[in-house]
This record gives structure tokens, sequence and C-alpha cells, in this order.
């Protein structure tokens, strides 16, 4: 064997020693099963079609002050669990009005993308979000609220005329009437 040759064989064999110790198994501590699904859409005066959205999701905390650095660490995971699984806007507010009292918004293209962001939620993440919750010293649990964007109806040409609606499939009937 020639020398450039010997050289070349350890070059190889030390560029493989080192991959092989500074490769990093990551997945051995990941957790992929899923979390199960509590339905809170048996609470809901009106179930959205599919298609319907965005919708918007609130979540109002009330948080020992003492432990209010570790509530904006938690947020800071539950941020990145929502926009993983699906949301594409998560937001944490603060109110004005009551001391140590959040609200997070977390924004869905659709109905059925909230549905879908739910059941990617893996028993880790359960976790992590039940950690939040745990934070919340209020007199009830945190309260869960859901907003359907209806902005599609103002910007429509015809004048919107909305009522209350009987019917189950629809939040509210919006008859047309012609301006002209």
């Amino acid at each position: 064997m020639t020398p450039t040759l010997l050289a070349a064989c350890v070059l190889q064999l030390a560029s493989l020693v080192v991959q092989f110790r500074l490769s990093l198994d990551f997945t051995t501590e990941l957790n992929f099963d899923l979390a199960p699904v509590a339905g809170s859409s048996h609470k809901l005066i009106h179930i959205p079609a599919p298609h319907d959205g965005p919708v918007s999701v609130h979540i109002d905390f009330e948080v020992d002050r003492t432990r209010g650095k570790e509530f904006l660490e938690t947020m800071r995971e539950v941020r990145l669990i929502h926009l993983r699984n699906g949301a594409f806007s998560w937001r944490l507010h603060e109110d004005l009005n009551r001391l140590n009292t959040y609200r997070i918004e977390v924004m869905v293209p659709s109905w059925t993308e909230y549905l879908l962001e739910r059941e990617r939620m893996t028993t880790s993440e359960q976790k992590i979000l039940d950690k939040a919750w745990a934070l919340h010293v209020g007199e009830k649990p945190p309260e869960m609220r859901h907003f359907l964007c209806v902005n599609r109806e103002l910007h429509t040409r015809h004048h919107p005329v909305t009522r209350p609606s009987a019917m189950p499939e629809a939040p509210l009937s919006v008859d047309r009437v012609d301006s002209s």
C-alpha cells in the first residue's frame, strides 16, 4: 500500500469514527402515542360545516403571580404544540383589567383542521397541556370558547340581513337583500 492510499484510508476511517461518535439518536425519547380526544362539540349550540372557518379558540387562565414565570415557560411549549398540529396563529394575551389573567387565542383554517389538530395531539403533548391547565387557579376550570369567522358575509355586494336560525346547520340565517 502506498503512503497516499494509506493516508486516505486513515482519513476515511477517522471520518467514520467521528460521524459515529457525533451521531445522536433523538428518536429514543419521542413518544408518538396519540392522546385520547375528548369531545367538546357536544357543548356547542352549532356544529360548523367541515369547510367553515377560520375557527378561533380562546382559553382564559388565572395564574398565581408567584408561578407567572413557570406559566410563561409552559405557554412557550403549548404554542409550539398548537402550531405543529395545524394552527396558523397562536397568541397569548394578558388581561389589562384583571391581574394575572391570560387568554390563549388559537386560529385554525377550518373546523376540520380544528378537529384534526386535536386528533394529532400526542400523549406527551397532552401532558404539557395538562400542566398548563394545572397552573390555573380560578374557581372554575378554564373555559374553552370557539368562534367561527363570518368575515365573508361582510364582503358580499349584497346587504345581508341576519336573524337567529332555528336550523341546527347554521349559526345564523342570511337572507340577501338587493340594494338596487
